[in-house]
This record gives C-alpha cells, structure tokens and sequence, in this order.
C-alpha cells in the first residue's frame, strides 16, 4: 500500500523476534449493523469458532464496550455537588457530633 508520503507499508504485521509467548494478530472492521467487511489473521494457531461465530463474538464485545463507554462518559453526569453536601451533612450530624462515636471504627 502506498500513502502520501510515498512510502511502501507492509499489510502484516511485523514478525516477532523473541520465541516465546504466542502472539495472535487479528484485524476486524465492521459497519454498523455487524457486518464483518474486512477479516485478517496473523500467526494464530489454533482455530476455535468458525469465522462467522468469530465475527458475531467480537461485534458483541465491541458493542458491549461501546455501551458501556457511553455509560461512564463524565459530560452525561449532572452537578452532584447538592447530594454531596447533604450527604455530609447526614454525616456530620449523626457520626461526628454523636458523644458515642470512636474515630476508626466502622459506623
């Protein structure tokens, strides 16, 4: 493949030069609706699913990690600094102020 730079890149991966550890190389891109458009392998040596099954797995694990991506993004979160002083408050009068209470021990 040549980019704009003019340079040749190789479509595989590099080889890996220590011998141990077995390193699998795989590449998958997907449209939206789960439709696996490109599939590449490199220095995998055991064949588990078959390549639909693969393809259906691992669109589910990126769907599931984009949700929940989506889930914990902060710019969704209101202020919580409301619930925050009424939760202190809560502690203040009940734990702090109360004569019966040791520092340390569990409340």
């Amino acid at each position: 493949m040549q980019f704009f730079g003019g340079s040749e890149i190789s479509p595989s991966p590099p080889t890996p030069t220590t011998t141990t550890g077995n390193n699998a190389h795989r590449i998958y891109i997907f449209n939206r609706n789960g439709v696996c458009l490109l599939y590449r392998e490199w220095n995998r040596p055991l064949h588990t699913l078959n390549p639909q099954q693969d393809h259906k797995l691992m669109f589910g694990l990126l769907f599931s990690l984009k949700s929940l991506a989506a889930k914990m993004d902060p710019t969704r979160t209101s202020d919580l600094r409301e619930t925050l002083k009424y939760i202190y408050n809560l502690y203040v009068e009940y734990v702090a102020k109360n004569p019966l209470y040791t520092p340390g021990t569990p409340i």
